[in-house]
Parts: structure tokens; sequence; C-alpha cells
């Protein structure tokens, strides 16, 4: 019994290639490459699916995501957070977190998780296949403020770019909650305190 709408459609937080995480930030960019640090944070708040998370101050929200690897088929909603200093791949930034929200067929109890992971385990697989140049890690448990789920890291080619990316697949009852932080190889450590701040802080209600 699978315990999502569809293996397929699950969790599709890569698309068919592991592409990057694809943000349009609202105002204009900086051509600098400030620190990201900053004590200053923002809080959003989403009351239809219950959660919120807390952002650095110099990320900016957008709704407006690439499918290419945050979106995925069928999710309720994708919201991200993108430094519109930060880099610019086509015309698209990719340094920042996003947050997609999928509706589930099952409710997902404690003795699912196994089989929960199991499904994301197949299409991690899949996905490895598709990009073999890809670097995955091992599925691990993983728990954010109370709500079950897995880790899976990422390194991959995106137009030459090396990426890094961190995606937690979060369950409560019916609702999958994809929690992604991703930045440039290079850049990485620049963001990753802040973007592991703001991943921590997700809190669903």
């Amino acid at each position: 019994m699978r315990t999502t709408r569809s293996l397929a459609a699950t969790t599709l937080l890569l698309a068919a290639a592991v592409a990057a995480v694809g943000l349009t930030a609202c105002g204009s960019s900086s051509s600098s490459t400030k620190p990201s640090s900053s004590p200053v944070t923002k809080t959003y708040a989403n009351t239809n699916y219950g959660f919120s998370l807390s952002y650095p101050g110099s990320l900016v929200e957008s709704t407006d995501t690439s499918s290419t690897m945050a979106a995925g088929s069928g999710s309720k909603l994708t919201v991200g957070f993108v430094d519109p200093g930060g880099t610019k791949i086509g015309d698209v930034y990719v340094e920042g977190i996003v947050v997609s929200v999928y509706a589930l067929t099952t409710e997902i109890t404690a003795d699912l998780m196994p089989e929960f992971k199991s499904e994301l385990e197949g299409i991690v697989a899949q996905m490895q296949q598709q990009d073999p140049t890809a670097q995955m890690t091992q599925l691990e448990t993983a728990a954010i403020n109370g709500v079950p789920g897995y880790k899976l890291g990422t390194t991959y080619d995106n137009q030459g770019t090396t990426m890094k990316m961190v995606t937690y697949f979060l369950v409560k009852g019916r609702i999958e909650y994809q929690v992604t932080e991703q930045a440039t190889e290079q850049d990485w450590a620049k963001y990753a305190a802040d973007f592991d701040a703001a991943v921590n802080s997700f809190t669903v209600k």
C-alpha cells in the first residue's frame, strides 16, 4: 500500500534531472556577494497549512518558483525565500530556502514511517539513475520541532555550477512538508548557519 498519492507525484523535489531551486526575487538584485548573516529575521506563517518559519532578513519571499525542483507535480503550495544578492543562473536565483506542501492520501502514523521512507528511497534511486553525476546521501531519520521525517543531502551540477542542497521530508497527518535549503558549493559555508537556523525554526501547529 502506498502512503501517498502516487510514487511519481509524492515528492518530485528534484524533478527529472535534479535541477536547481529556481526563485524569482522581487525588487532589484545586487551584484555584490554580501554576507548572509544578519541579526534581523522575518517570520512567514501560513494558516491554511499550519506552518511557520523565521528566515534571515536579507532574504526575499517569493512564490514565483521554478517547477523544475521545488514545486514538484501536485504541490498545494510552494513558497521560497531567496537571496537577491546571491548567485543567479539563467534568470533565477538559486540560493535560498523553499517550502513545498503536499496532500497525502493516507494519514502517516509512526508505524507507517518505514513505508514512507521506502517510497522516498525509490524516488531517490530514480533520480540517481536520471542524473548519475549527482551525489546523494542516504536518507537519514530527522525531526524538526516534533515533526518527523527524513533528510537528504545532494550535490549536483547546474549549468556548470556545483550546487549543494539539503531537503527535509516532514510529515504530519495527511500533509507532507518538503523543506529545502540550497546554495552554490562555493558559498555554502556562508549560508549554512543562517539556512540551518531557518529550517530549524520550521514549526507546524
